[in-house]
């Protein structure tokens, strides 16, 4: 079980670690592209990659969430993109 979860946590630094390394190569691949619009990319894909993390467990995640928690996530969210 140890063994599996070292896999799993390894892969996903992996993934994590090629999807920060392709913010720098995108405008290399994209040069007509803005950089709103490779912004806008951007989370698009951060945010379909949560999502299909996330589908799995959606049933039992949603009767957890309150108001206080989206409205927690949503300033996280807002202030998190805007500081950075």
């Amino acid at each position: 079980m140890v063994v599996h979860d070292i896999r799993r946590g390894i892969a996903a630094g992996i993934a994590a670690g090629a999807l920060w390394g392709l913010v720098f190569l995108a405008p290399e691949l994209t040069p007509g592209f803005k950089p709103l619009q490779l912004s806008a990319g951007r989370y698009l894909a951060y945010g379909a990659v949560a999502a299909l993390l996330i589908a799995p467990m959606w049933r039992t995640l949603r009767t957890r969430l309150t108001w206080r928690t989206w409205r927690g996530l949503a300033w996280l969210a807002f202030s998190g993109n805007i500081l950075y």
